[in-house]
């Protein structure tokens, strides 16, 4: 989606993911190639220092279970809205 040339507004991801990328290593191909793009990452598991290797202000981890109100209060923080 992100080479589609579609308009993308907000990435919203699990850290666990099928496949061999993690939301981790999607946030970081983010932050290096598409500057400006927020995302919101969350995990119902423990994370790990993997995580600090992220700047937590560009990429807020959100614990699961969350709150409906509080994802739309950060989905609405990182649009501007």
């Amino acid at each position: 989606m992100l080479t589609s040339g579609a308009r993308i507004d907000l990435v919203f991801s699990d850290v666990h993911m099928p496949g061999p990328m993690n939301g981790l290593g999607l946030a970081s191909h983010i932050l290096e190639n598409h500057p400006g793009l927020p995302v919101i990452l969350t995990s119902g598991a423990m994370l790990t220092l993997e995580t600090a290797a992220l700047p937590s202000i560009l990429i807020p981890v959100e614990p699961k279970p969350y709150d409906f109100q509080a994802i739309l209060t950060r989905i609405n923080g990182a649009l501007g809205l």
